[in-house]
């Protein structure tokens, strides 16, 4: 709007309306790429961060098709942003420019303002995303899984023989330390699912049925060493291995599933898996063995042969040091030869939501570049606003009017587009993260308060936003924007 005389002295000396469109089409490319060779920079600069974000090596240099890809889109998106002006510009009477009667029309500031509150709509859906994906992740961090995670040390024995055969000598050996709470071992750990297989069992009337449930091979002492809870029955024994009739304990699930009335029911029904003619001595309390995007599901655990493939170490984790140092003792002592490979649960665990976190990580930065990009427009619109209201601003600072009053006046229509942009994205940002939350069989629950951080720190970007620029017009010298007058 500031170049609207330049655009009528040169219409009339004599430029056609095509020679405008043209310059400021291509003043608008050439801003385009001046931006692309920017960016082309700050991509090489932060390709380390970008890596650590995202988890991946991928440089937009890699690939001389992408590149001239990204400069069309460029070119392209030039184009289109001065398609606009151009139109607007070149179509300025003369006359009316030249004489000072020239006015913006309600289309361009309808225009303006309808972008900024699609810029920050969609900022306050990002930033509320971040709020529920990062609610959602510290459900997962607290939530309790049916057992004791922190306190969890694991070795996987790679099918070595040597640490099959010495086991029961290893673990006596680290029993006898008071760093040691308990020694289990299992064919899996209870993280990112187990295996399935189908059984024969009878429901309520004691007629046969089949089931399917998730399989785990344990030693006795592995609720002791997780810290499971028996809610019916008994928990097994070492001579449970050598019995003719396995026992079998089933969790919460899988007597709701089976349809039997309660805990207490199930005790001493037949629980046959393949060939193995089995009985069920008790119920466990429901414990994940998979990630909270699943539901809990009928899960059967019996006693394990001489075969194994994990050990579970219940360490004490006041003194993680020590007790990481004496495994490593006595693994050395037992079994100089096999590699020592070990973790701890909560550590397994939680790389099962590496996904989410990641997820996590780049939505926070789009939420940061989309606030920046918002408030750039608002900042460009109150200062297009004040620029027109140079005179007034003056009239009304000599007639009396306080800093005050002026950056009241300059900062409040624009403060409602915020507002209008938090009701049109409260609605859009509840649908979209709720159909995220879905994919979690157990997840938080989205509330008013997340929509309300979301507003009130968009709004005061916003506010101070506003404010630096309506505080600068506010304390101008009005003698300046008047001598010309």
């Amino acid at each position: 709007m500031s170049k609207a005389k330049e655009v009528g002295v040169k219409k009339v000396v004599g430029a056609r309306r095509s020679q405008l469109i043209t310059q400021y089409i291509f003043e608008a490319v050439l801003t385009a790429l001046i931006a692309l060779a920017a960016s082309f920079l700050f991509c090489y600069l932060l390709q380390p961060l970008f890596s650590r974000v995202t988890g991946k090596d991928i440089s937009p240099f890699s690939s001389p098709g992408l590149v001239m890809f990204i400069a069309g889109v460029t070119v392209l998106l030039g184009v289109l942003s001065g398609i606009y002006p151009a139109l607007v510009m070149s179509g300025f009477k003369p006359s009316s420019v030249l004489k000072g009667s020239f006015q913006a029309g309600a289309r361009g500031i309808i225009l303006r303002k309808s972008l900024v509150i699609a810029q920050f709509a969609i900022t306050l859906v990002l930033i509320t995303g971040i709020i529920v994906i990062n609610s959602q992740m510290s459900y997962i961090k607290h939530k309790d899984l049916g057992y004791n995670k922190d306190a969890l040390l694991f070795l996987r024995v790679h099918g070595n023989a040597d640490v099959i055969n010495g086991y029961n000598a290893f673990k006596n050996e680290l029993l006898a330390s008071p760093l040691i709470g308990g020694v289990s071992t299992s064919n899996s750990l209870p993280v990112a699912g187990l295996g399935t297989g189908g059984s024969e069992t009878v429901d309520i009337s004691g007629n046969p049925i089949q089931v399917t449930t998730a399989r785990l091979r344990v030693e006795a002492d592995y609720l002791d060493v997780y810290g499971m809870q028996l809610l019916a029955g008994r928990n097994f024994d070492k001579k449970d291995r050598a019995d003719t009739i396995r026992p079998v304990i089933l969790n919460e699930a899988a007597i709701k599933k089976f349809g039997w009335k309660d805990h207490a029911t199930a005790i001493g029904k037949p629980f046959r898996m393949g060939s193995q003619q089995g009985s069920i001595i008790g119920v466990v309390k429901n414990f994940h063995f998979s990630s909270l995007q699943d539901a809990i599901e009928p899960l059967a655990l019996y006693p394990g042969s001489n075969s194994f493939s994990r050990v579970t170490i219940k360490a004490d984790m006041q003194k993680a040091g020590q007790a990481i140092s004496l495994v490593e003792e006595k693994w050395k002592k037992h079994f100089p030869g096999a590699l020592l490979d070990y973790s701890f649960l909560d550590a397994q665990l939680g790389e099962q939501y590496l996904t989410e976190e990641r997820f996590s990580r780049i939505f926070l930065f789009f939420s940061l570049l989309s606030l920046l990009i918002a408030c750039l427009g608002l900042y460009g619109l109150i200062s297009y606003a004040a620029s027109q209201k140079t005179r007034e601003i003056g009239i009304r600072k000599v007639l009396g009017a306080s800093v005050n009053g002026i950056v009241i006046m300059l900062s409040g229509d624009f403060l409602k587009l915020v507002v209008v942009a938090f009701v049109i994205s409260t609605p859009v940002s509840w649908y979209v993260m709720n159909n995220w939350l879905e994919d979690f069989a157990y997840r938080t629950s989205i509330s008013w308060w997340m929509f309300a951080a979301a507003g009130l720190s968009v709004l005061l970007v916003a506010l101070f936003t506003v404010s630096a620029r309506s505080i600068k017009a506010a304390i101008a010298n009005p003698v300046k924007s008047l001598k010309t007058e």
